[in-house]
């Protein structure tokens, strides 16, 4: 069985009627507001959420000791819903901070599911066929079909039931798939046209709705902000308007792109902005950075590091990071600098001596996204990871640094 077969285990399915949720904003680092769904209150702003939903099913298996060790990393993790039914309880003991998310798929089907579902849910081809994944067994849905919305409401109240998970997290609502991953683009039933990205976001918005209100209490997740220029240029921040929060798989960088290879400042920018923009109006990005390229360690150790300062440029608190270089499966080993903690924010990210930056309570977050070296004062004593105290520092270009109060 592959990895995305297990993704869509079949479970009860049934109808709910449902009505769309919208949520007010919040100010900054406030709990996002939600119905009684939330994230807990941050600890500290470097917070991580596991994906353990990816590889086959040995990837599935967790000892004991493994489960508790998961929970005590992350504050949030993303999991197939039967992976930690066993461990559940001693996960939240061992973090009762840890919000346990449900994967669905809320754009695809698989056949034991589609059986007995009507042609209406199904997007057809301009032929009249059925539009289907080219590399899975899975078929492609009508997101803005009630019936449809409807059945992945039901299913997911009935995975948070069987589970005890706080919510679900619905896969492919984004666009990414249009033009890519299908055996053709999908005409759009309400035009008679081939649906545009535009749409398709419009739609997925409108799904998350219908579950969201389904669900009252839940934390309704998606995967379809991919980056920042998307949230901004193609409106994927729509999907944030009606859950709480969506993953952005492709913050920082493209899974498979090479790891000598960086984004403009503009468009790395974006991605930082994604984080302040989601969270002045008190929702969560969960952003994902996946180094899944042939890299060496110092390529591995310059990501990380910038991956990190970049993320704590724009976080409230209730952001979340991934950071993964092993590939789809167990998530990587914990690293030293996850523990880093800078404390409290004291502004908001800023262009300062070249690079950006942003001052902490117990720290300093600075990042070179730019093409040329930067020699920077930072009008005071940080010390290093090497444990060197300094008071000027070079940034190389595309580099982070997490620096910390002696």
């Amino acid at each position: 069985m592959t990895y995305k077969e297990l993704l869509m285990h079949t479970f009860t399915r049934g109808l709910v009627a449902a009505a769309c949720l919208l949520t007010a904003p919040a100010i900054a680092d406030a709990p996002p507001v939600h119905a009684a769904a939330s994230f807990a209150a941050p600890v500290n702003r470097l917070r991580f959420f596991g994906e353990t939903n990816g590889g086959d099913s040995s990837h599935q298996v967790y000892s004991r000791t493994e489960a508790v060790a998961l929970a005590r990393r992350y504050d949030t993790i993303i999991g197939l819903r039967w992976t930690f039914a066993e461990h559940a309880a001693a996960m939240r003991a061992a973090n009762p901070r840890l919000r346990l998310i449900a994967y669905m798929n809320g754009a695809m089907s698989k056949p034991g599911d589609r059986a007995s579902m009507p042609e209406s849910w199904f997007m057809h081809d301009a032929n009249g066929n059925r539009v289907r994944n080219l590399y899975f067994d899975l078929h492609y849905m009508d997101v803005g079909n009630s019936g449809w919305r409807n059945w992945v409401a039901q299913r997911c109240a009935d995975w948070i039931r069987m589970s005890g998970f706080d919510g679900c997290w619905l896969d492919d609502l984004g666009a990414g798939n249009l033009g890519t991953n299908l055996s053709a683009w999908p005409i759009d039933p309400r035009t008679g046209q081939r649906v545009t990205e535009s749409n398709w976001l419009g739609y997925g918005r409108g799904e998350l709705g219908v579950v969201s209100a389904a669900n009252p209490g839940a934390i309704i997740s998606s995967n379809g902000l991919n980056n920042g220029s998307n949230y901004f240029a193609n409106n994927a921040a729509r999907l944030l308007e009606t859950s709480l929060a969506s993953t952005a798989e492709g913050f920082l960088r493209g899974s498979r792109t090479s790891a000598t290879t960086f984004r403009s400042v503009d468009k790395w920018k974006q991605d930082i902005d994604m984080l302040v923009d989601a969270g002045s109006r008190g929702k969560t990005v969960l952003a994902a950075v996946k180094l899944w390229a042939s890299e060496t360690v110092a390529q591995q150790n310059q990501w990380r590091e910038y991956a990190y300062a970049s993320f704590l440029l724009g976080t409230n608190g209730y952001q979340f990071l991934y950071f993964s270089v092993r590939g789809p499966g167990k998530p990587d080993a914990s690293h030293p600098m996850d523990s880093y903690n800078l404390g409290t924010p004291s502004e908001a990210y800023t262009l300062r001596g070249g690079v950006y930056q942003r001052r902490f309570s117990a720290g300093l977050a600075m990042v070179n996204p730019g093409s040329t070296s930067k020699t920077v004062t930072l009008g005071g004593s940080y010390r290093l990871s090497d444990g060197q105290v300094v008071t000027q520092l070079t940034m190389p270009p595309y580099t982070g640094r997490l620096l910390r109060t002696p």
